[in-house]
């Protein structure tokens, strides 16, 4: 059978009551049997109802402010726009979820006057992983990111890690990485990311239409999905959802996959 897997930058709109994003979330992805989404900018309030729910999908991933050690800085991020960088799943996990804090603090004048122009820019970035023995795919590690948008050092800081982190995990398991990126193809960043995926077999999902339409002035997708070549492509694009309308700047990406390995057995 074949999976589901998504991405969606989950902005909190003016008037609308985060926990209802929770919501609305789960039911989309009962409605498609989505089998993994990354998330970001989920709230508090929704992670609440979806964990405190009966439904099999919970949401796995701490917010960008309690990522920190217990401290001076955890306080203060806490208090602020603390948004989650979770992965939602209806898979079991077969081992706890880990949060990476990235490359976020300035360290030149340069890079002080890039973040500070935002200071939602100022708080830390995360990554959440997941690992799974996923009935379909097999051993899978779900990665998912919401990186900085204002300093293309820090960027390229976070790309390093983040390819690191992917290639550890690709020894023993398929990826899927998920994320908003917040760069376009040609940014230098995001090219080193997915051609040194790509040498670890390891594909972006061809979604080029512009995927936030809002905020930023971009032409093209700043929001990704990449997964191992041993798991078969089947169809991907972007998913329209009435639901979704009002609740979010960005679109919710989608890409059916199935084992490579099963298909091919199929086939003979």
């Amino acid at each position: 059978m074949s999976v589901l897997i998504g991405s969606i930058n989950f902005h909190t709109c003016d008037g609308i009551k985060s926990e209802n994003n929770g919501i609305v979330l789960q039911k989309i992805a009962s409605k498609y049997n989505f089998a993994y989404i990354g998330t970001q900018e989920l709230q508090k309030p929704a992670l609440d109802v979806i964990n405190n729910s009966e439904s099999e999908y919970k949401i796995y991933g701490k917010r960008r402010g309690n990522a920190l050690r217990p401290g001076i800085l955890r306080v203060l991020y806490s208090a602020m726009y603390n948004e989650a960088v979770g992965i939602l799943t209806n898979r079991s996990l077969t081992s706890k979820p880990t949060t990476t804090v990235l490359p976020w603090i300035p360290r030149s004048p340069k890079e002080i006057k890039e973040c500070t122009s935002d200071s939602y820019d100022i708080m830390p970035r995360i990554m959440t992983s997941i690992t799974t023995n996923d009935p379909e795919l097999g051993p899978t590690c779900h990665i998912n990111v919401h990186l900085n948008y204002s300093s293309l050092n820090i960027q390229w800081c976070e790309a390093k890690m983040i390819v690191e982190h992917v290639k550890r995990m690709s020894e023993n398991y398929s990826i899927i990485l998920t994320g908003d990126f917040n760069m376009e193809v040609g940014n230098p960043a995001m090219d080193y990311i997915i051609e040194e995926l790509n040498k670890l077999g390891i594909i972006r999902v061809p979604i080029n239409e512009k995927t936030n339409a809002l905020k930023f002035p971009t032409k093209t997708a700043v929001d990704y999905i990449f997964i191992s070549k041993k798991l078969k492509l089947l169809k991907y694009g972007i998913l329209k959802e009435e639901e979704l309308n009002g609740r979010t700047d960005h679109e919710l990406l989608y890409a059916e996959v199935e084992n490579a390995e099963k298909f091919h057995r199929r086939a003979g």
